[in-house]
C-alpha cells in the first residue's frame, strides 16, 4: 500500500469537502521544508498555492494528496 494510499481512500469514503492546507500543514504532510515547497512551485513540480488574502496562501488538500500519490507511484 502506498505511503498515503490509506489516507486518500479514507477521504473517498468520508466524502469530505476539499480543505485548504496552510504551509505548515503542507510541510508536515509532505516532509518538505518551506523553501523546498516554494522552489518546487516555481519549477511547476508542486501544486500552486491559492491566494487567501493579502498575506495568506494555502493549498487544496486534494491537489497535495494527488501530488503525494503521484510521487508514491514512482
Amino acid at each position: 500500500m502506498c505511503c498515503y494510499e490509506w489516507h486518500h481512500s479514507l477521504n473517498k469514503e468520508i466524502k469530505m469537502t476539499d480543505k485548504i492546507l496552510r504551509c505548515q500543514d503542507v510541510q508536515e504532510v509532505t516532509g518538505l521544508s518551506r523553501s523546498t515547497i516554494y522552489r518546487m512551485m516555481n519549477r511547476d513540480d508542486f501544486p500552486q498555492a491559492t491566494k487567501l488574502g493579502i498575506r495568506a496562501i494555502g493549498w487544496r488538500q486534494s491537489a497535495v494528496d494527488s501530488w503525494i500519490e503521484g510521487r508514491c507511484d514512482g
